[in-house]
């Protein structure tokens, strides 16, 4: 019941998000960046905090997954899916990094060197 009160809040609090962007724009990417980053940081902390307190209350194994012998098996269960699944990770991963490589934030050393 109380979920209910809170059932469409996602949506509009990330069109505001996405609107209050787009109206610092003309600012530039670095000041736009710079105001923005502190809360990245502080949602990538608080989704890991989540993220590790969750498995270490409710299931501690699924640290297995790190070993390269339960990799193995779950690519042989899983066959075509289990490398579909990995192929999404990986785009979410490299999509991430392209975003901010566009938004100027990281230095022409560093991608020089990479």
């Amino acid at each position: 019941m109380a979920r209910e009160h809170h059932k469409y809040v996602e949506v509009p609090v990330a069109c505001l998000i996405l609107v209050c962007l787009f109206a610092l724009q003309h600012y530039g990417t670095h000041r736009v960046g710079f105001l923005f980053a502190p809360i990245v940081v502080m949602w990538l902390l608080c989704i890991s905090s989540i993220g590790v307190y969750n498995i270490l209350h409710w299931n501690p194994h699924v640290y297995r997954a790190l070993s390269p012998y339960y990799m193995y098996k779950f690519l042989k269960k899983t066959q075509r899916d289990g490398w579909m699944s990995l192929g999404g990770i990986l785009l979410c991963i490299t999509g991430s990094e392209a975003m901010f490589a566009d938004l100027g934030h990281f230095s022409q050393l560093s991608i020089k060197t990479s």
